[in-house]
């Protein structure tokens, strides 16, 4: 997990495939762009609003084929992370989704606000 401000996005294009395809994608949508998923070379990226859960409800999120990269926009939110060996039993990966959700407990939590 990196946690920096969005100011600092393009130090980490050279690590990060498709990062730029990505921004100039999100660029390409102006200032207000809608709530959707949206695909560019390399990727694809989703626009969403809505409530966070509570930390303890939440489930830790693992992906195989994709960097996820989050940015909030508005508010803020608390991520928790753990290493994927302290965690528990796991669900199927979905490959067509790459995404596998794993239940246990937060060892790090950290805060995250507009512009990170």
């Amino acid at each position: 997990m990196i946690i920096d401000r969005l100011s600092n996005i393009c130090l980490y294009k050279p690590v990060l495939t498709g990062l730029e395809n990505g921004l100039k994608a999100l660029e390409a949508l102006g200032t207000e762009p809608a709530v959707g998923r949206y695909e560019f070379p390399g990727g694809f990226f989703m626009i969403q609003e809505g409530d966070t859960k509570a930390l303890s409800e939440g489930k830790f999120e693992v992906h195989r084929k994709y960097v996820d990269v989050q940015i909030v926009l508005a508010g803020e939110e608390t991520v928790g992370w753990s290493h994927i060996s302290e965690l528990g039993a796991a669900e199927p990966y979905d490959e067509e989704k790459d995404k596998q959700m794993i239940a246990g407990e937060a060892t790090q939590c950290n805060r995250l606000t507009a512009g990170m």
